[in-house]
């Protein structure tokens, strides 16, 4: 089954472009909305998402546990943080295995 892709873009024939399900890419994204998602935020699945990473210092375990109750096929191994760079940006590093 095909999924919207993110950010949302169109092709020239006016159909919106989709990931394949089984793909990294597909994978990428969803993990990337389970980490942007807090805990509670959609009302029709309030156990999606993590608790506020910005705050948390154990990110691994919320994402874990979205992942296991949502994509369990998606087994998180690791999340790794960078420090701040000058403008107060921080990357994640997500190392997960299907």
């Amino acid at each position: 089954m095909p999924y919207l892709k993110t950010p949302l873009n169109f092709r020239d024939n006016g159909r919106a472009e989709v990931v394949v399900e089984g793909t990294r890419e597909l994978y990428d994204q969803v993990l990337f909305f389970a980490v942007r998602t807090e805990n509670g935020e959609l009302p029709l699945e309030p156990a999606f998402g993590c608790s506020n990473s910005l705050f948390t210092r154990d990110k691994q375990s919320g994402l874990t546990a979205s992942m296991a109750l949502f994509w369990p096929q998606v087994t998180v191994n690791r999340v790794t943080e960078s420090e701040p760079d000058a403008t107060g940006t921080k990357n994640m590093n997500i190392d997960y295995e299907v």
